[in-house]
């Protein structure tokens, strides 16, 4: 029987949701944001173990297997112009996440016309120090919440 960990699930299906819905993507600023393509995505130049992998976690099984479902559940392909505004915050050198996953979410946010805004941050990787970082996305918050 395969043992499913169900923190590391519900953490990568509350980034996914939040995502999906438009209700948060501060990917970066959270560690909860993942891949924006499951679908597309190549691996990390750090994989995860085998079975270990979020997005296998995620579809119950290799995107092989269910292509469907990896199309379903990567938020690239549900941008809209209504999507929230979205600060995407991600290191260059991410080796479990390519940096071109930040890069397509971005590009597929300005299609649509939705607010979104990528920092690269040079040389960083996955799990970066986002302190210096926080003022940059307080004055983005603040920016779009006067908006609304």
């Amino acid at each position: 029987m395969r043992r499913v960990n169900h923190k590391a699930t519900a953490k990568v299906l509350a980034g996914i949701l939040a995502a999906v819905l438009g209700l948060s993507a501060l990917t970066g600023c959270d560690d909860y944001v993942m891949a924006g393509d499951f679908y597309e995505r190549r691996p990390g130049k750090k994989p995860d173990p085998p079975g270990r992998e979020p997005v296998a976690m995620l579809l119950h099984g290799t995107v092989a297997d269910r292509p469907q479902l990896a199309r379903l559940a990567s938020p690239v392909l549900h941008a809209h112009h209504e999507a929230a505004p979205c600060l995407l915050l991600h290191g260059t050198d991410d080796l479990l996440v390519p940096f071109d996953q930040s890069v397509r979410m971005e590009q597929a946010l300005q299609r649509v016309g939705a607010a979104v805004q990528l920092v690269a941050v040079d040389g960083a990787d996955h799990g970066f120090d986002k302190t210096p970082w926080m003022s940059r996305c307080w004055s983005f918050l603040r920016l779009h919440m006067q908006r609304t």
